[in-house]
């Protein structure tokens, strides 16, 4: 009796020894890892499976700007007025010496606008266009589809404006004009896989409104903008 009661003490030694250290090793499995462990700029999308991240693991006001690689979930609303910055006796002669201002910028990809006035109408004229830094591009609007410079189809730095107008909008004197609706869409496709994709608006007055100026201020002026998104 002496020898079973033992055998039966060292055998629960034993299982009491197993169990302690399997619970010491799960409790050091399930540490709690925080920010002070992981290295800065160490976890990138590649370590993150699918749908995993989601507004819930995310602390409200703690994802700025800055924690986001550039274009990541940009959806920006621009809206200026700018008044026409230069004028001449042909459409081509003003909208050569017009400056451009720029809305919206991601990669090699810039939408910009200008607001010109031809003085043999005289006419005030507002457009918006798109340009890129590197060659083959792919874009497509209701203004204008991509066709000009040396490799036809593809938007590249040599394409000239009038072969890559997004919206227009005109305004003869003492008028006023203005475009924004369903079909001002545009999308565009740079060759490193940047891409621009927005809805557009372009306002255009020329003279003096007989019912007042509204937004757009005295002289001849233009309201450009839009909503824009990228990759």
């Amino acid at each position: 009796m002496k020898l079973s009661h033992h055998r039966s003490t060292a055998a629960l030694a034993v299982a009491l020894l197993a169990l302690v250290m399997s619970l010491g090793g799960t409790s050091y499995a399930v540490k709690l890892i925080t920010g002070k462990d992981i290295k800065d700029k160490s976890v990138t999308s590649k370590d993150l499976k699918k749908n995993t991240l989601t507004g819930k693991q995310v602390k409200n006001g703690s994802l700025k700007a800055a924690d986001l690689a550039q274009g990541a979930g940009d959806d920006k609303v621009v809206s200026k007025r700018i008044a026409s910055s230069a004028s001449g006796a042909t459409f081509d002669a003003a909208q050569a010496d017009a400056a451009e201002v720029v809305l919206y910028k991601a990669g090699p990809l810039t939408v910009y606008a200008k607001c010109f006035t031809d003085t043999s109408a005289p006419d005030t004229h507002s457009y918006t266009y798109i340009k890129t830094s590197t060659n083959r591009a792919v874009f497509d609007s209701d203004g204008s589809s991509a066709y000009g410079g040396d490799l036809t189809d593809f938007l590249n730095p040599s394409s000239t404006e009038s072969d890559t107008y997004l919206l227009y909008a005109d305004a003869s004197e003492d008028s006023s004009s203005f475009s924004a609706n369903h079909s001002t869409e545009f999308f565009v496709v740079a060759a490193d896989g940047t891409t621009i994709g927005g809805r557009l608006l372009n306002g255009a007055k020329n003279g003096v409104l007989p019912g007042g100026n509204g937004p757009y201020g005295s002289g001849n002026a233009c309201l450009v903008g839009g909503q824009f998104w990228s990759n």
